[in-house]
């Protein structure tokens, strides 16, 4: 059976959002999905008055994150990657 046209499917936002992201930080494919996520949910949380953090233990992704304003903590683990909220 063929491949379905790429017309034909359902454009993912979250993923094609990501594609971009590739590109301008020179990142992998789950990074950019997880940096657009990860814009994503910030940017709700700050219209919502509240604020969080990326928490990554991956060089590139906090470059990433850093470049398009979102706020982080580098720490020494491996494959790691979560949010925390920041109570002021």
């Amino acid at each position: 059976m063929p491949w379905p046209k790429p017309t034909s499917l359902k454009k993912d936002n979250l993923v094609y959002d990501s594609m971009a992201l590739i590109e301008r930080h020179s990142i992998n494919a789950t990074d950019a999905a997880i940096l657009q996520s990860s814009i994503n949910i910030v940017k709700a949380k700050r219209d919502e008055g509240n604020d969080l953090i990326v928490v990554t233990s991956d060089r590139r992704l906090q470059t990433a994150a850093e470049a398009e304003g979102i706020p982080y903590r580098l720490i020494a683990a491996y494959g790691f990657v979560c949010f925390l909220h920041l109570w002021f």
